[in-house]
């Protein structure tokens, strides 16, 4: 089994300084980790991919985690088994970035179990999952 903590982030600094024709906001921001974190455990006794909260919380396809573990998958090429379980002590939906850093542990996890991508790799899948997840 394999262990990450996910830890929370603030923003020192976010200054919106234009939009994009995607309709995003461009932003210089500051972004700094704190030691309230979520943990993340991946053991591989399982068949597939499986995610699941400790709160209970009902995982579905547009799961953030779930998401990057599928996205690991496909670019590997390789079949994965991952039981992913996430202790969460960090709010939901409180702009502390839980859920990114949650993906980005993931990711990592699942590329110390498996060393499938490269570097350039998982920052392109966690760039693609949401901006703060190469941050975390």
């Amino acid at each position: 089994m394999l262990k990450a903590f996910a830890n929370a982030k603030i923003n020192l600094l976010l200054d919106v300084t234009g939009r994009e024709e995607n309709g995003y906001h461009t932003v210089n921001n500051i972004m700094q980790t704190v030691s309230l974190c979520d943990t993340v455990t991946l053991s591989c006794d399982c068949v597939g991919i499986k995610v699941a909260y400790d709160d209970g919380y009902e995982v579905t396809d547009k799961d953030i985690c779930l998401k990057a573990a599928r996205e690991y998958e496909r670019l590997s090429d390789k079949k994965i088994n991952a039981d992913i379980f996430i202790n969460k002590v960090i709010p939901t939906a409180a702009g502390l970035g839980g859920n990114s850093s949650a993906a980005a542990a993931v990711l990592a996890l699942l590329d110390k179990q498996y060393g499938c991508l490269s570097q350039k790799e998982l920052l392109s899948v966690a760039a693609s999952l949401g901006a703060d997840v190469p941050f975390s």
